[in-house]
């Protein structure tokens, strides 16, 4: 059976408020990384693709174990559900994880889909730890 990993770099990590939410879903597997950028949005991040190697984004990995029954929850939270409305600020996709033990996995990560003209980076990649 296939894994279903997803990739929490900001509001759904464990020390944050919701961060409960993925944990009722899955487990936690560990640290890793993300070729991106972070942004500060309005009070939560949001991450978008980068070319240069050099930008990476800090998060935390789980595990879910019963997706079907995770995603319209997960999804409900950021904006992107089926019944969200359009156009979604959020998108849902795979893309590559260096864990920090060395391994790769391919995990769901949240993009944010807007403009980021006129938002504050996060330098460090690690909403966290700005």
């Amino acid at each position: 059976m296939q894994q279903t990993y997803v990739f929490a770099y900001g509001t759904l990590r464990a020390q944050t408020a919701r961060g409960d939410l993925l944990t009722r879903f899955g487990e936690y597997i560990g640290e890793g990384v993300i070729q991106a950028r972070l942004y500060e949005v309005a009070g939560y991040p949001g991450v978008v693709a980068a070319d240069n190697p050099s930008a990476s984004v800090t998060g935390e990995v789980y595990r879910l174990r019963q997706p079907r029954i995770a995603w319209p929850t997960i999804d409900r939270y950021e904006g992107c559900a089926m019944d969200s409305p359009q156009p979604h600020e959020f998108e849902r996709e795979l893309t590559s994880v260096l864990m920090s033990d060395g391994r790769r996995l391919t995990a769901w990560v949240y993009f944010y889909r807007r403009d980021v003209r006129g938002l504050r980076q996060i330098f460090s990649g690690d909403y966290l730890n700005p």
